[in-house]
């Protein structure tokens, strides 16, 4: 692959920020996937002068692949999970049960050091924009998703830079209003997509929900 489509995550916040302008100072929050996408919520939420908050969540992964999600879960207890997906690539399923638990475990102590600097913001009859820096398989946005549902959201809007066509359709079917400047056939990672992509650490998603605390 030759230039890259983005030069890092503000990039990706630039082009898609124009895409959400007509929610900007609206009755909507900005919610990011940790950890690449709250970066780019943070950006898009200061652009459109909405209030940043984010939805903690964790794919599930089969035993000996780390990198491609057959499900995740969230720190409201919602899921999702492609059952389609057969024991080869799964495991055997009490193995995977004890994966799920492991997960859901990572998500609440990530949670709870999140909620210490800014706590759950009230979406009860509000637009949830849910943002990622991109999809792969959509496992992670699709329990997002149904997270923001769940904590009242009057509407649900998924906004990401980047996605493969598939995915994104299945993610866009379970969402209210779907924003994505670049969808592709080709989709080897979402970081293939971006010159720069360094793991985001949680120190950084602090000082940025610090910031979006103080501009409360």
């Amino acid at each position: 692959m030759g230039k890259k489509m983005f030069a890092d995550r503000s990039e990706a916040a630039q082009a898609l920020t124009p895409l959400l302008k007509r929610h900007e100072r609206s009755n909507a929050v900005v919610l990011g996937l940790p950890r690449g996408g709250v970066v780019v919520a943070s950006a898009v939420a200061k652009a459109l002068s909405l209030p940043l908050d984010v939805i903690v969540v964790k794919k599930v992964t089969p035993l000996y692949n780390d990198e491609f999600a057959v499900g995740a879960v969230t720190e409201d207890g919602d899921s999702f999970y492609d059952w389609t997906l057969n024991e080869e690539s799964c495991g055997p399923k009490d193995t995977f049960q004890a994966r799920i638990d492991e997960k859901q475990k990572e998500v609440r102590a990530r949670a709870a050091r999140y909620r210490a600097v800014l706590p759950l913001r009230n979406l009860r009859g509000k637009a949830a924009i849910v943002v990622d820096d991109g999809i792969a398989t959509g496992s992670t946005m699709r329990a997002a998703i149904r997270a923001a549902r769940t904590r009242g959201a009057a509407k649900v809007v998924v906004a990401v830079p980047v996605a493969p066509r598939d995915s994104f359709a299945a993610v866009r079917g379970e969402a209210d209003e779907a924003a994505c400047p670049n969808t592709v056939d080709f989709f080897p990672a979402v970081g293939q997509f971006y010159d720069a992509f360094p793991q985001v650490e949680d120190e950084e998603v602090l000082v940025m929900l610090k910031d979006a605390a103080g501009r409360t």
